[in-house]
């Protein structure tokens, strides 16, 4: 109740604010005019004086027929508002009664808002709602292991950005997603970003500590969380250094009566090769796991460096190198991984805009990816029917990126159920073992935003994919989804 009249006052003053700002260009207030005996003024300020809201007058010179003028009743308002922090709720609504009326007094005598405003907006609550649907058609050269998936699921995200005070602050992310084609699948709510921020006492630079988001770069490479520290600096040229614990939810697998089971979340399995159908993964046959292992994953660590540069008014320049280490990355990489990304936007005109970016890590094949990409307008959420048209090329290695942003970025191969009595003439699991873990991926993706009214966006696309290694498998991806900012 305190916090949404504190948030009627602010709304209050700043409409007040533009109220006589108008009004003054047609008709000048005399501040130093009296106030009439019978305004309401003087009870409010009799109250607030009374309750010690205001304090250095006495009581009685608001008694009789004594007057003062609009320029001392604003001197009271403004010492009211400088001790707005000891007013309760009846008091708060007096406070904003007066200050819409002396509002042009206030100004005048140059009285600043800021505990005001401080007080309104310590805490800011924004969240955004994505309501998703998704079909997907796997296929691998061979009809018995052909896969349709459809995807209806709805995504809920809560944001809270609290001041702290003058320099620090703090960020929270609640989210959870349910799926709205499947009973009992809902997921639990989480705390999946938490931080601090603050200058440190170094001048210049921002210091952020605790569950970070981060996406370096295009995303190429990755678009994940690590619990750590990040350091951003710089003006033109921005710079963030970080470093941190991978935040993949650790995963145990338990192989016990030839079935799997596992505890954690999808993103592990993906990053990992633990993947297949829907269809499959239900049926809880067991899966190859890259060595099989019984115990939980090993933790994986993260550091990286992130630049970005204007060239011009025109052109921008993203480049990152991360560096991963954990026993759990695939034999190609030894224990531990370095990505490097680099690309660049241009505006071609008012109208187009291009990029390339590129990847490379150090594995010792399919270590390059390749993205072209060409979007025609922008987009503007506080315009309604705006929107902008893209067309994207990618080529993906298989070990160029580690947990892309780009659906599709990889092509999960569907696992073969493993059974005693394997049909004839379909290759054994054991033939088969080589191709479960993700393949790179290239082709073409086409999207769409449109704006169907204030903060809200539709974001359709289709992407067409073939394996890299040049094998059977594709992926056709065709998904739709509004998202809802409030």
């Amino acid at each position: 109740m305190r916090k949404s009249l504190a948030c009627l006052l602010a709304v209050c003053f700043m409409l007040s604010t533009a109220c006589t700002a108008f009004a003054s260009s047609t008709k000048t207030i005399n501040p130093y005019k009296d106030v009439p005996t019978d305004h309401w003024a003087y009870a409010s300020v009799e109250k607030l004086t009374k309750a010690g809201i205001i304090d250095g007058y006495s009581n009685d010179m608001f008694g009789g027929d004594k007057q003062i003028t609009r320029y001392e009743m604003a001197e009271l308002v403004a010492r009211a508002l400088s001790r707005i922090e000891k007013a309760n709720d009846a008091q708060l609504l007096e406070i904003a009664k007066l200050q819409k009326e002396f509002s042009l007094e206030l100004k005048k005598i140059g009285v600043r808002l800021s505990r005001l405003e401080r007080k309104t907006d310590k805490t800011k609550w924004s969240g955004e709602i994505r309501a998703r649907y998704s079909h997907d058609d796997l296929k691998n050269g061979n009809p018995l292991l052909t896969s349709k998936d459809v995807e209806m699921k709805l995504r809920t995200r809560l944001m809270v950005d609290g001041e702290i005070n003058k320099d620090w602050s703090y960020f929270g992310r609640f989210e959870n997603e349910q799926s709205l084609r499947d009973s009992g699948t809902e997921g639990n709510t989480e705390l999946n970003a938490a931080y601090l921020q603050g200058p440190l006492g170094v001048s210049g630079v921002k210091f952020t500590l605790g569950r970070i988001p981060y996406i370096p770069a295009y995303g190429m490479v990755v678009d994940s969380t690590f619990d750590g520290l990040r350091f951003d600096f710089g003006n033109k040229l921005k710079v963030s250094l970080f470093y941190g614990k991978e935040d993949l939810k650790s995963t145990s697998v338990n192989l016990a009566d030839g079935k799997v089971s596992t505890t954690g979340g999808d993103r592990f399995l993906v990053s990992h090769g633990l993947w297949g159908s829907p269809e499959l993964r239900a049926s809880g046959y067991v899966a190859p796991i890259l060595d099989a292992r019984k115990d939980a994953v090993h933790d994986t660590y993260v550091s990286g460096l992130e630049m970005s540069y204007a060239l011009d008014s025109k052109s921008s320049i993203k480049a990152a190198y991360l560096y991963y280490e954990s026993p759990d990355l695939p034999d190609d990489y030894s224990g531990s991984a370095g990505f490097a990304e680099i690309g660049i936007d241009r505006k071609l005109n008012d109208k187009f805009t291009a990029r390339y970016a590129y990847t490379r890590s150090d594995a010792d094949t399919e270590n390059s990816a390749h993205l072209f990409g060409l979007k025609f307008k922008q987009f503007d959420l506080k315009k309604p029917k705006s929107y902008d048209v893209y067309a994207q090329y990618r080529n993906f290695g298989k070990y160029a990126t580690y947990y892309s942003t780009y659906d599709t970025a990889n092509i999960m191969n569907i696992l073969p159920v493993i059974q005693q009595d394997w049909p004839s003439g379909i290759p054994s699991p054991s033939d088969q073992m080589n191709n479960n873990l993700p393949h790179g991926a290239k082709g073409l993706e086409f999207g769409v935003n449109y704006v169907l009214d204030k903060d809200i966006l539709l974001h359709t696309y289709f992407t067409d994919m073939k394996a890299t290694d040049n094998t059977d498998l594709k992926q056709r991806l065709f998904r739709a989804q509004v998202f809802f900012f409030f």
